[in-house]
């Protein structure tokens, strides 16, 4: 689906081409009297097109990307191709492709071993960044879930930035979790601490130790939550699920999105509060969604395999 997506995306580029010629429409109406769905991808694409504002609006979500793009913003005006590309860029997650060293589609990497020797496992959904020096080892997480088993250098502090803070690796094994800034204060973070210890940097230069067996959450602002006993026998999410604990249904269905590309949408600020409890198999979210709501007398609809809404 991808393939056919990219190839529809770039015929769609042509078609906006100033040299487009009748030759290239003949070419392409063979490609779309070729199959069914190819018709189908184009629809797509053009409907992309016609968000292309909203689209590139949601550039100023990437910080990194924002000071270098006041020229795109006045290329806009040029016409239609370059309005698309950017619709596509965004549809193609083209900011995270730039900014991250690593990403993650809809299921959880295998271990993978950094230049250090230490062990990074991405959740799915999730995307990091490193910058390694002879100093210090950082990785900034720029989405989703990340575990860590840090290889022990003394020299060369190994350090994992989310949601402004950062944790520092006392010779551990922990987990990050950034959620998704929908969910309030600007996005927050989790770390849960498997093996030894982690400091915690939280973003108004509070510092906190959680040792093996808690976790802790903070957020943007500064806001620093208490530490909690968790269950160090292993993560939910390496196990293919995830264990809520009197958490909001936006959080829940934020962590359950990352696994799969049916997009799930809330209606309602307080459905999006109610507070819910449970274990959910992330190997089939949209399931899980539908048992989630009919258990909790929850309405919901859905288009396909391309949309499941939420309500009442």
């Amino acid at each position: 689906m991808k393939a056919l997506n990219a190839e529809a995306a770039d015929w769609l580029l042509r078609m906006q081409a100033p040299d487009f010629s009748a030759q290239d429409r003949q070419t392409l109406d063979a490609w779309l009297a070729g199959d069914e769905r190819h018709a189908a991808a184009l629809a797509r694409a053009q409907a992309v097109l016609q968000l292309a504002p909203q689209a590139f609006a949601a550039l100023e979500d990437v910080p990194t990307l924002s000071a270098k793009m006041p020229r795109l913003r006045a290329w806009l005006p040029m016409g239609a191709a370059v309005a698309a590309s950017l619709a596509l860029f965004l549809l193609f997650d083209g900011p995270m492709r730039l900014l991250a060293d690593l990403r993650s589609g809809t299921e959880a990497l295998p271990a993978v071993t950094l230049a250090d020797g230490s062990l990074l496992q991405l959740n799915a959904g999730s995307a990091v960044a490193f910058t390694f020096s002879a100093k210090q080892r950082v990785v900034r997480l720029l989405r989703g879930e990340a575990y860590f088993t840090v290889t022990k250098d003394p020299a060369r502090p190994f350090i994992v930035e989310a949601a402004g803070g950062a944790a520092t690796a006392l010779g551990t094994e922990f987990d990050v979790r950034l959620s998704d800034p929908a969910e309030g204060a600007g996005g927050a973070a989790e770390v849960k601490v498997l093996v030894h210890a982690v400091r915690v940097e939280t973003p108004n230069d509070t510092q906190v130790i959680v040792r093996a067996g808690e976790s802790l959450r903070f957020d943007k602002n500064g806001t620093i939550g208490e530490t909690r006993r968790i269950d160090i026998n292993g993560l939910d999410w390496r196990s293919g699920k995830i264990v809520i604990e009197d958490e909001s249904l936006a959080s829940v269905v934020e962590r359950l999105q990352r696994h799969t590309n049916t997009r799930i949408v809330i209606l309602g600020d307080d459905l999006k509060a109610r507070r819910i409890g449970g274990t959910f198999d992330t190997r089939d979210p949209v399931a899980a969604i539908e048992l989630l709501c009919r258990s909790l007398g929850i309405e919901y609809s859905g288009i396909g395999s391309l949309l499941v809404v939420l309500h009442g």
